[in-house]
């Protein structure tokens, strides 16, 4: 068998977002909360809490 590491977050808007705004992030291990890279404009408007992983 496997194994390897599940990593989840979520992000709090802290103002104003769209869907487009919202699209602007990449999967990233050194982004938000170690799963969101966001960019442009929505790295300003999310929170950046600390997310959770689990070694499988």
């Amino acid at each position: 068998m496997g194994h390897g590491t599940v990593y989840a977050s979520y992000q709090h808007a802290m103002s104003t977002s769209s869907l487009t705004i919202a699209q602007k992030f990449n999967i990233d291990i050194i982004g938000y909360g170690n799963v969101f890279g966001f960019y442009d404009e929505a790295e300003d408007i999310y929170d950046a809490m600390n997310g959770v992983n689990l070694v499988v």
